[in-house]
């Protein structure tokens, strides 16, 4: 094969990858099946695969985490025991609040990551 079509190696391989939008897990699966049986047969793992990108992200003068990857997942837990806290604090007003504060944070909250316990106190109004 000419030296212009020879395969990348593993390291070229993974930064091709990531530049195609694979994530790191994509990335260590396809890699290390790739590589199976060749001379660069070893066992790449996710801890790896995101140094490597780091490092190449840094040597090319880009933020060495993407933006995208660097927002924290957040839960959020709404409560109210009984209907008087509810006028009070409704459960949409609390949840919108700590929404919020968690994006202003730099965190995103994802709908499924939010919990609503409502009506579950053990007063005389539950």
């Amino acid at each position: 094969m000419p030296d212009g079509d020879k395969e990348p190696n593993v390291v070229e391989r993974v930064f091709q990858l990531s530049e195609e939008g694979s994530t790191v897990d994509q990335i260590v699966e396809l890699v290390n099946e790739e590589m199976a049986g060749s001379d660069e047969a070893l066992r790449w793992d996710a801890s790896t695969v995101s140094r490597l990108l780091r490092l190449h992200r840094l040597s090319a003068g880009e933020p060495s985490v993407p933006e995208t990857e660097t927002k924290l997942a957040t839960a959020v837990y709404v409560r109210v025991s009984t209907s008087g806290q509810e006028d009070d604090a409704s459960p949409e007003a609390q949840e919108a609040a700590c929404v919020e504060l968690a994006e202003s944070l730099g965190h995103r909250v994802h709908e499924a990551d939010v919990c609503r316990d409502v009506g579950s106190g053990g007063g005389a109004d539950a």
